[in-house]
């Protein structure tokens, strides 16, 4: 349990090491990003070719050789897939940019960016990620369509209608989607979970280490599981996790760190998540969306659906946004 945030602290600090030395850093980063995404829509096209056949593509790549029937990239499932799309992505709009480089690089970056995001969206079943990816655009499209004053007229004519539009079909289509959640496995195993993290910060609010994890989180585990608030729900997935210690967690980095940190955690997550988007949201440099969308998706995701363990790319990003910051701060008191 130790290794990975060690791991993870050693190559952070590595990649805020090679990228704070000197300037051209930036521009070495950029091209080693650039070429990762290249193979990596190379690699997404035939994976979805192959995805709906009866052959697995590279399957000796993977952890098995049994048939997964989703869009994966290298990681174990789907639902890993999103913030290395939209982590790279925008991070390579945003360093073409920031590089001021030629207009035919800017434009092909653009353009296999834009690409990248729309593929893997169309053909994504992975519906934590179509939500967070919708939410974390939302609030810059809106910023941008409000700014303007002749988009202004029709968003606000827009929201109206959406509002309405949705409480409409919130009121109509309710027994349907409460039928759905409660019928829904990944919904009882994450709802479940997530009442087990905050039971168990509850009664240790300092957490309780990694260790003696095993036993404090899954006690509070089946007492939520055995609670009248949890019966309408499907819970035979996560009744199996009772099982063994392989799936034993809450499958996200947030409260699963809660449960291993407590309030010292909290203060590492407002330091180093909030607060850095707090700040970037702050700045008048328009060119800072494509560090604000990827930012908040990070945020979110570790909230609802995916751990940070073994997540390169989040790691890697989030040690550029310490020098971007830094950099950002040095030019302001110039």
């Amino acid at each position: 349990m130790m290794t990975y945030p060690i791991v993870a602290l050693i190559y952070y600090q590595f990649f805020y090491t090679f990228l704070e030395k000197k300037d051209f850093r930036f521009d070495t980063f950029f091209k080693s990003l650039f070429y990762l995404q290249v193979f990596l829509i190379v690699f997404i096209i035939f994976e979805a070719f192959y995805s709906k056949k009866l052959d697995t593509f590279m399957d000796y790549i993977h952890s098995n050789d049994l048939k997964y029937w989703r869009i994966r990239l290298l990681t174990y499932e789907e639902s890993w897939v999103g913030s290395i799309i939209t982590i790279i992505s925008f991070l390579n709009m945003y360093l073409v940019t920031y590089l001021d480089k030629r207009k035919i690089v800017m434009l092909v970056t653009y353009l296999s960016s834009i690409f990248f995001i729309i593929f893997y969206s169309i053909r994504s079943e992975s519906k934590g990620y179509l939500l967070v990816f919708l939410i974390s655009a939302l609030p810059l499209l809106i910023q941008y369509l409000y700014n303007n004053k002749k988009t202004r007229k029709f968003l606000i004519i827009g929201i109206v209608c959406i509002f309405s539009l949705g409480i409409t079909l919130f009121f109509s289509l309710k027994e349907f989607v409460f039928q759905q959640l409660y019928s829904s496995i990944t919904f009882g195993t994450r709802f479940s979970s997530y009442l087990s993290a905050i039971s168990t910060f509850a009664y240790h609010p300092l957490g309780v280490g990694w260790g003696p994890y095993l036993c404090f989180y899954p006690n509070n585990l089946i007492d939520v599981i055995n609670s009248d608030i949890m019966s309408p729900f499907n819970l035979e997935e996560v009744k199996l996790y009772l099982n063994d210690t392989k799936s034993l967690s809450s499958k996200t980095y947030f409260f699963d760190n809660l449960v291993f940190g407590g309030i010292p955690f909290l203060l590492f997550y407002f330091i180093f998540f909030i607060k850095r988007y707090i700040y970037f949201s702050k700045l008048k440099i328009q060119q800072l969306a494509f560090i604000r969308i990827p930012l908040l998706y990070v945020i979110l995701s570790s909230l609802l659906y995916v751990t940070f363990s073994i997540k390169y790319e989040v790691w890697f990003f989030m040690a550029f946004l310490d020098v971007l910051q830094k950099k950002i701060k040095s030019k302001v008191l110039v």
